[in-house]
Formats: C-alpha cells, sequence, structure tokens
C-alpha cells in the first residue's frame, strides 16, 4: 500500500519503544528494498543517495528508512530524519508519519508529542490506517490534546474498518473506559486521570471463574512487557504450567511493586484459584495494587465491597486485631472509598483510621508499615514527617521488603544533597525496574529527566514516564504532564482541561 511504513522500521520501532502507538502488524516491504549482501545493500545505497539528492521522494524516504534500520549504511536517525522531512515535504505520507514516529520518540530530533501529533493527523486525513489509530489513542490520553471519546472512538473505528486489527482490538477496551468515564462523571466521583487505552493484562481476568483458567491464561497470555511487570520475564514456559511456580513468581513481583502482579493475587485470593479462598487477604492484594494507580484493581475491589457480608467479616476481623484486615479497612478510607463504607456501616474518622493502621504497623506488617509511612510522607490524617516515613519504610526493608527498600532509594535519588549512595540507589531501582516495579520505572526516568547519576535524556525519562503511567502510576502521568506541559503550544486545540482529568 503506497505511504505504509515499512515493516522493517516498525520493527526498529517495536523494539526500542513501549507505547502502544507504535505496535503495527508488520506490512509488506516496498519493492526498493531488497534482501542483499552487504556490498549490495552498500551499491543500492549509493543509487538511492543520487536519487534522493536528485530529488526523489521515493529515494529520499527509502534513504531514510535505511538510516533508521542502518541497512547498508551506518545507522543515524538524525539523518533519517533529514531524509523523512525532504520526503514529507513532497506529500509523501510515509514520511510524514514516520517523521511523527522520531518527533514522539525524540529519536534524531527533538522530542516533540506535539509536533508527532501533527505529522500524525495528517497521515490520519490522508487515510493511513495505522496513523488513524495513533490519532484516536492520542484522543484517549488527555495529554496531547483534550480527552475526547468520541473524537477518539471515530478514528479508531475508521482504522479498524481500514484493517487496523491493533485498532479492532482497542475497540472494546476504549468504549468501556468511555462508559466507565461518563459513569464516574454523572455520579460526581473525579477521576485523577485518564489512562491510555490499552489492554493490560491479555484476557479478561474479571470474568474468569474457572479454577486454574485465571492463573494459566494470565500467565501464558502475556507480551514481553507484561511478562515483566508480572516478575514472569525469568521463567521458562514450562515453569509457568505450574500454578505454585507461577503464583510464587507474581509474589516476588507484587513485594517489588507491581500493580498488575497485586491485582492478579488479589483474583486469585478473591476465587481461590491456587491459594486457599481469603476475602480479607483480597481486599488487601486489591488496595495495595489500587495504591498503586491499579485500574483494574479499583474496579475489583469496588465490586467485591458490594458483595453481601464482605465489608462485615473486614470489621469483624479487624476488630479481633487481624493486621491484615486493620490494614485494608484503614487504607481503604484513604483512597476515597468512603461513600460505600458509610452505606455499609464501615466508615472510620480520620483518627480512628489511623489508630487501625498504626495498631497493624505496630505487629510489623510489611503493607501496614508501608501505608502509613506513606500517610506521614504526605501527611495524610498526620503531621508530614519525612524522618518518620523513612523510619517506618527502614522498618519494612528490614523485615524483607523490596518496595520498601525501593521508596527509600527513590527519595534519596531525589535528595540531592545526598549523593553518596547514588550508585547503590540507582542499582537498586534497575533490578527492580526489571523484577516488575512500576516504583522502579518512575524512579529511574526522574533520574533520567535530572541527569540524577546519569546524563540527562529527557526522551528517555519520556518513554519510562509513559510505560509507568499506562501502568497507572499517578506520579508518572503527573510527571508526563508535566513535560508535555513545557512543550505545550499556545494552539487552542491543545489546552488541556484540567477538570476532565
Amino acid at each position: 500500500m503506497l505511504g505504509s511504513p515499512p515493516a522493517d522500521l516498525l520493527v526498529f520501532a517495536q523494539q526500542k519503544v513501549d507505547s502502544p502507538v507504535f505496535k503495527h502488524p508488520p506490512l509488506p516491504q516496498p519493492p526498493m528494498l531488497q534482501t542483499s549482501d552487504v556490498l549490495e545493500d552498500i551499491w543500492q545505497t549509493f543509487l538511492l543517495s543520487r536519487k534522493a539528492n536528485a530529488g526523489d521522494p521515493l529515494a529520499q524516504y527509502e534513504l531514510g528508512v535505511r538510516y533508521m534500520i542502518g541497512k547498508g549504511i551506518e545507522a543515524d536517525s538524525g539523518k533519517a530524519a533529514y531524509w523523512f522531512s525532504k520526503a514529507a515535504a513532497q506529500s509523501m505520507l510515509s514520511a510524514r508519519f514516520n517523521l511523527g514516529i522520531l518527533s514522539f520518540n525524540g529519536w534524531g530530533v527533538s522530542w516533540n508529542p506535539f509536533e508527532a501529533f501533527k505529522a500524525f493527523r495528517v497521515s490520519a486525513e490522508g487515510d493511513l490506517p495505522e496513523a488513524e489509530y495513533i490519532v484516536g489513542l492520542f484522543y484517549a490520553e488527555n495529554m496531547v490534546v483534550p480527552l475526547d471519546y468520541e473524537k477518539s472512538l471515530f478514528w479508531v473505528r475508521k482504522a479498524a474498518a481500514g484493517g487496523s486489527k491493533n485498532a479492532k482490538d482497542a475497540i472494546p477496551d476504549l468504549e468501556h473506559a468511555a462508559a466507565l468515564w461518563h459513569e464516574r462523571h454523572a455520579a460526581g466521583i473525579d477521576s485523577l486521570r485518564q489512562v491510555p487505552i490499552v489492554p493490560v493484562v491479555s484476557g479478561d481476568t474479571a470474568g474468569m471463574t474457572q479454577a486454574g483458567t485465571l492463573l494459566h491464561s494470565a500467565l501464558l497470555g502475556t507480551d514481553p512487557d507484561m511478562r515483566r511487570a508480572l516478575g514472569l520475564a525469568k521463567l521458562l514456559e514450562a515453569d509457568l504450567q505450574v500454578d505454585t511456580v507461577g503464583l510464587n513468581a507474581l509474589r516476588a513481583a507484587a513485594d517489588v511493586g507491581s500493580p498488575e502482579a497485586l491485582a492478579l493475587i488479589g483474583r486469585c485470593e478473591e476465587q481461590g484459584v491456587a491459594v486457599a479462598h481469603d476475602d480479607v487477604a483480597a481486599l488487601a492484594s486489591y488496595v495495595r495494587a489500587t495504591r498503586m494507580g491499579s485500574p483494574r484493581a479499583s474496579e475489583l475491589l469496588l465490586a467485591m465491597l458490594q458483595k453481601p457480608g464482605v465489608l462485615q467479616e473486614l470489621k469483624t476481623k479487624a476488630r479481633h486485631e487481624d493486621p491484615e484486615a486493620q490494614f485494608a479497612w484503614s487504607a481503604l478510607h484513604a483512597l476515597g472509598f468512603e461513600v460505600i463504607l458509610m452505606r455499609e456501616q464501615a466508615l472510620m474518622t480520620p483518627a480512628q483510621a489511623v489508630q487501625q493502621l498504626k495498631k497493624a504497623a505496630d505487629r510489623g506488617y510489611v503493607p501496614a508499615l508501608i501505608e502509613l509511612g506513606l500517610w506521614y510522607f504526605s501527611g495524610r490524617w498526620v503531621t508530614a514527617d519525612g524522618v518518620r516515613a523513612a523510619e517506618l519504610w527502614e522498618r519494612a526493608a528490614h523485615l524483607g521488603s523490596r518496595e520498601a527498600g525501593l521508596r527509600l532509594a527513590a527519595v534519596r535519588l531525589r535528595d540531592e544533597r545526598d549523593s553518596s549512595a547514588t550508585a547503590e540507589d540507582l542499582a537498586t531501582v534497575n533490578r527492580g525496574m526489571e523484577d516488575g516495579s512500576v516504583l522502579a520505572e518512575v524512579a529511574l526516568g526522574y533520574c533520567h529527566e535530572t541527569g540524577r547519576g546519569m546524563p540527562a535524556n529527557i526522551a528517555e525519562a519520556v518513554r519510562l514516564y509513559r510505560v509507568a503511567a499506562r501502568r497507572g502510576s499517578l506520579d508518572a502521568y503527573r510527571a508526563l504532564r508535566r513535560l508535555h506541559d513545557l512543550l505545550r503550544p499556545p494552539d487552542p486545540e491543545f489546552v488541556i482541561r484540567e477538570d476532565v482529568q
């Protein structure tokens, strides 16, 4: 198809970025790009260069591709951008589309999502399905352009009709998010932000009920990024067939700060899959996942709280000094579930919630220590005290919590007065990110943004923030918005309304 980006470039883009924007199905290679030996590649590149310099847009585009993937010439994204610009100036849609990719990622050009959007929109208006899909996602993110589900669905449906499988697959999630957004606003519930519309876990984990199906489907149906988020990247496929092995990996990922792993563990506990059925344990897992921003966990938590007898069991166990129940009951108040707690006669005052949480923390219950540390760090219902927060996290870390250790490392990395432990803290967050921690992704994004312990790299910071924001991190979303706002043009189409976040 004339104007379609070549398969090699799409594969390259997929290897370089975690954004859903660039995950397109492979496309046929254009006839100019032939499989050949090294000398033939060099000769073909020489001929292309002559045609490109003579003004041939097809040659300019093809030369840009070769510079991008290093075929017959040394890879150079800056020169790729130059030749794509030349071809785009002659109205070649595929070249403009690829310029959008480069601008969106900061490859060969400065990172600029607004210029990327303009390039994608022109390509979309030229009926390029891949660009239509991307434009639709932009309208669902509330980051570059204002949130508009009507426009988002229009473009994604148009892309699906044009043959984009990714667009077709995204429509149910997009429709669900639109309905949920309208439902929340109709009910007067403030939504802190909008999550990019991309499935987080393959399969509908909320609807699975048969024992064993939930865990196996989640483990075996994940893409490489999600395998890492769930702590499964280091396991062999054969290992994933065993519930106990898979569940242990999930628990390890949950301990390091994976909202996806916590949500999946909660679902297993709620339904008795691979573990004993335990509603209070499920509530605690959902609470922890929701604290880290998991949109799926918050939905599952809300549904579970409305089940008959669940809150009564939670209150009973908490009053019998069960630390898990005390943690879950107090944290529900901090997460904003007061309305349903009041309806079920389970509402506490802030002072009572603090008291319950302190009781659980005093007994050494690690999630309570971490949560109480967050309250002291932010000043939630207690006097803000960073030293006290650190003490609580250090105690949790001493008890074996990697999440607590990551929180301490992240705080130290943001404290420019203390650089003595920077290398060690960077190693900690790098290990955490590899093991599935969204907290580590945000911390590493900050280091790339500010040059803390490494050369500053805004494009890489944006990539990490975007991955973490897709996973639900509000901190990552805010950082991403801040970086976007620094570049935001005054054009009315890019003005973001604060009341729809």
